[in-house]
């Protein structure tokens, strides 16, 4: 198939970056419980850490977040939205316990803000939202319970609810705000790209295929590489048309441009030049390749009928010289393209 273009190309990237983002921020929270409890363990050999305590189970979801994220093609979002439900039910555990003890679970509560953070950058505004409503309204209870401890730790819960509460709005006016920009960015990405394409056949338009050609010229001036273009013309398109009529014709160039695209490399470019003449741009690609792929194309199209139709298509190829334009690189090929139909069509030059 034809390469995609630098439009999808940039959008890929950027879907690419901001997963790995994610699993990135995913590891290093839990990472971090996981060393809190290893520096806990040899710093504070006092402290008691049960297996089936509440600081415990929490560092076997951190472990088992951190090994599950490693695996490509997970559910990122389902295993975050698991994970963090699992942290929030066992820190309102923590929460019973020191209200039973009137005590403030310092500890405990300093790991939601990392929580929140976490919740909105992998699960998004909508459903990071729900979660960090449910931890912060969770706390909101906790702290109104707490009034038989005293007035101090009525005051520390308090103050942790107002900070979770305003962290909580904050993120999710942030992370909308940050949402809709990437889905704008997404959106002309696809209105761009549509209008790169020509909308008949599929592939490149003329603006894109010959900007590729541009691309591919640069390549080649740089030493990169060589580079190679061919130019396809149907053969006896015109009576096609006045034959059969123009649905059938442009039934013939969409089946026509669908089988040369499944012959190409993935970093071929193709497009379609206008009528029944289509470009193919080949980067890295030395002349006597390109000839073997244009002959392979050639076989392509003759090798069944489109549409009904007995079809085949002549091609010409030219490859990059020194000093090389677009217009010259392109004289070239498509003078081989009437010299192979000027010897019958059918044929490659």
């Amino acid at each position: 198939m034809s390469a995609p273009s630098s439009t999808d190309a940039s959008a890929d990237q950027l879907a690419t970056t901001i997963e790995r983002g994610r699993r990135l921020l995913l590891l290093l929270t839990a990472g971090g419980y996981l060393l809190f409890l290893l520096s806990l363990r040899v710093l504070l050999p006092g402290v008691p850490l049960r297996p089936l305590s509440a600081e415990m189970l929490t560092g076997y979801v951190a472990l088992l977040g951190s090994v599950l994220v490693s695996i490509p093609g997970i559910n990122l979002r389902l295993l975050t939205l698991i994970l963090l439900l699992l942290t929030v039910v066992l820190l309102f555990t923590q929460f019973r316990s020191a209200l039973t003890t009137h005590e403030w679970p310092l500890a405990a509560l300093s790991w939601l803000p990392l929580m929140i953070v976490l919740a909105y950058a992998l699960l998004g505004w909508r459903l990071g939202g729900l979660v960090v409503a449910l931890g912060v309204v969770g706390v909101g209870v906790a702290a109104a319970l707490s009034r038989a401890g005293g007035e101090l730790i009525f005051s520390l819960w308090l103050s942790s609810f107002f900070v979770l509460l305003v962290l909580g709005l904050m993120g999710l006016l942030v992370t909308r705000f940050i949402e809709e920009r990437i889905e704008t960015a997404y959106r002309d990405s696809e209105r761009l790209q549509a209008a790169r394409m020509d909308s008949l056949t599929g592939t490149l338009g003329r603006a894109a295929i010959q900007e590729a050609l541009q691309d591919g010229l640069a390549y080649a001036e740089q030493g990169r590489g060589p580079l190679s273009l061919v130019v396809c013309d149907l053969d006896n398109f015109k009576t096609i048309n006045d034959r059969h009529g123009h649905n059938i014709g442009d039934e013939v160039l969409r089946l026509a441009a669908r089988r040369l695209r499944r012959n190409l490399g993935r970093n071929d470019q193709m497009g379609r030049w206008g009528g029944e003449e289509f470009l193919v741009v080949l980067p890295g690609v030395s002349k006597t390749d390109a000839l073997a792929i244009a002959e392979r194309l050639r076989r392509e199209i003759a090798a069944a009928p489109l549409a009904g139709l007995n079809v085949t298509v002549s091609l010409g190829v030219s490859a990059w010289r020194l000093g090389d334009t677009v217009s010259t690189i392109f004289e070239r090929a498509d003078q081989a393209m009437y010299e192979a139909k000027a010897a019958g069509r059918n044929l490659v030059r």
